[in-house]
């Protein structure tokens, strides 16, 4: 049986349609529906913002570890912003079909548990 792109719950015998570009998906619930609409309102602003956090820290990171790789400080720091925009922004994923297989609500509660690992075990780097 199909489920909700949002929740992850089985769709009832009437689902709600959202449209996202050229495919319909199916919620079951107003709720999931705004939900979902609020989502992708979102990943269509801040989802850049993400990726350039990422990428200004693999940059920093190449720096560090080509200048010597002795002071991995700026690394770590780094790592805590990688881990704060993960927990903030969370919009990894590139197409909404992937969705059908992982919810909505999982992929957020995933990448807030992995924005507060990469932050925690940057401070613990740092202070070690």
């Amino acid at each position: 049986m199909e489920k909700c792109v949002y929740c992850g719950k089985e769709l009832p015998e009437k689902p709600v349609d959202i449209q996202v570009k050229n495919t319909t998906f199916q919620v079951c619930s107003d709720t999931c529906e705004a939900a979902s609409q609020e989502y992708l309102r979102k990943d269509k602003k801040f989802k850049t913002v993400l990726y350039g956090i990422v990428l200004l820290t693999a940059i920093a990171v190449l720096i560090s570890a080509l200048s010597g790789g002795s002071n991995m400080l700026v690394a770590h720091i780094f790592q805590i912003a990688v881990g704060i925009a993960f927990f903030i922004f969370p919009y990894p994923i590139s197409y909404f079909t992937t969705f059908r297989s992982c919810s909505i609500s999982t992929v957020i509660k995933i990448c807030k548990v992995i924005g507060v690992l990469l932050a925690l075990s940057g401070i613990l780097f740092i202070i070690l």
